[in-house]
């Protein structure tokens, strides 16, 4: 399990946070000393599909699907759950997203929701809508020797712009890949596939261009570079998890996404990429390394 989660910079090369199984503490008494801080439904259902309570200042105690309850211990780095069917597919799916999502934050990270690879001596991040060929295109840059820095779920450092290394997966509709033979679990009509150690870049590096794909038959398949507050706003529409951060960190969420963003925007190169429906994958990525190779 230690494998999986995000490494500290410490000489002994600890983990940030321990998971630890522990369903007594996790009693009901806890809602009790807590602020509701967000609260989400799911179209025709009685029952939230998440909340999330803010305990005693920096603490967070997170409810998932009425089965799953997650308690970000920040003063001890604990994540305390109560669940013993740990790493099943379910599981892995909101640990590694959205609670992950919530621990990053904490430490001071700013997010993306995209796919990260290096390639090419590069640290490359394609970023837009769900459907738009993020994973693809990575999954494309692997293919021609590159390696998987972070899928779905990017994180960087807001005053260096360092990406950080994400959990070795990669999110595609099922299709054949060479990544690997292990299928964690389907997520909404897609798979997340396993990526082996050589296939996996576990190094903290600095990001050098981004990819903003989207998928419009009326533009067709062109690309232009985007600047100023035009980069910014295409930024701000791709934050990872971004109505939650909103509404539990509103008092720093604008503050830090905004010095995030203007710092990328004057310094990393962002093309703006617009494919057709029918778009070949095949095209796409020989568009993007042919931009790649003009930096």
């Amino acid at each position: 399990m230690r494998s999986l989660l995000y490494q500290t910079q410490t000489k002994n090369g600890e983990f940030d946070f321990q998971i630890i199984y522990d369903p007594l503490f996790l009693e009901n008494s806890l809602f009790t000393q807590s602020e509701l801080k967000y609260r989400n439904f799911l179209i025709g259902e009685a029952n939230p599909f998440k909340e999330v309570y803010q305990v005693n200042g920096n603490c967070f105690l997170i409810k998932w699907l009425n089965k799953y309850t997650f308690f970000i211990d920040s003063i001890h780095n604990r994540l305390i759950v109560n669940n013993q069917s740990i790493m099943n597919g379910e599981w892995i799916g909101i640990l590694f997203s959205k609670i992950i999502s919530l621990l990053l934050y904490i430490k001071g990270y700013s997010q993306l929701h995209g796919s990260a690879v290096r390639y090419m001596n590069q640290t490359i991040c394609f970023i837009g809508e769900s459907g738009s060929g993020k994973s693809t295109a990575a999954s494309l840059c692997i293919d021609d020797g590159g390696k998987m820095i972070t899928d779905d779920l990017i994180a960087f450092n807001p005053e260096d712009l360092l990406v950080m290394s994400g959990f070795p997966n990669i999110r595609l509709t099922p299709s054949i890949i060479n990544l690997s033979e292990k299928v964690y679990f389907e997520e909404y009509g897609k798979l997340r596939y396993h990526i082996t150690e050589n296939f996996h870049f576990r190094e903290t590096s600095p990001l050098h261009c981004i990819f903003f794909l989207e998928v419009n038959d009326q533009k067709g398949f062109c690309y232009r570079k985007l600047r100023g507050n035009e980069q910014i706003i295409d930024l701000l529409k791709n934050v990872y998890n971004k109505e939650a951060l909103h509404y539990i960190f509103y008092d720093s969420y604008y503050k830090r996404i905004m010095t995030s963003f203007l710092l990328l925007a004057s310094t990393i190169p962002t093309f703006k990429v617009y494919r057709h429906s029918k778009t070949k994958p095949e095209e796409l990525f020989s568009l993007i390394h042919s931009l790649l190779r003009s930096l």
